[in-house]
């Protein structure tokens, strides 16, 4: 082998030094043991006993509560009645806060965008305390007496 005629640019395996073995040949690797793969378990569907927790929540997420005041028989349970209700309510002040804050807008941004935001934050805390609840099976109650004896669904 002429070690001088290596060219670096060109795309080729440069040769060996001189003096230097060349590396001895091994054997392909022992093929690795396959293992089956643990099977993943289906997640089991929801239970009967579920449903009316399902609605329960559903019933804080804008109009899903209309879910839990339609399905039978669980539209008749105090529990999700009680959800339902509470989701009612809650959908009714969104409702009036985005008109209140569009009215307010028109008058003061500033101002509509601080009381928007207070208001909403104070039905987001609800909306979190009612799904809680729902999530631990209770019932929610508001914490103002005037909201607290609402019922709009009997």
């Amino acid at each position: 082998m002429d070690n001088n005629n290596y060219d670096p640019n060109v795309n080729s395996v440069p040769p060996m030094p001189e003096g230097i073995p060349p590396m001895p040949q091994t054997a392909a690797p022992a093929p690795q043991q396959q293992y089956a793969a643990p099977q993943a378990q289906a997640a089991a569907p929801a239970q009967p006993a579920d449903k009316p927790m399902i609605y329960s929540i559903m019933a804080y997420i804008l109009i899903f509560w209309i879910v839990g005041l339609v399905m039978e028989p669980e539209k008749d349970m105090p529990y999700v009645k009680n959800h339902v209700n509470n989701g009612l309510i809650i959908f009714i002040a969104e409702l009036a806060l985005t008109i209140v804050g569009f009215l307010l807008g028109l008058i003061s941004g500033v101002l509509a965008g601080i009381i928007s935001g207070l208001l909403g934050a104070v039905i987001l805390l609800f909306i979190v305390l009612g799904i809680m609840k729902a999530v631990n099976h209770q019932t929610f109650e508001f914490p103002f007496p005037f909201l607290a004896n609402l019922q709009i669904i009997k």
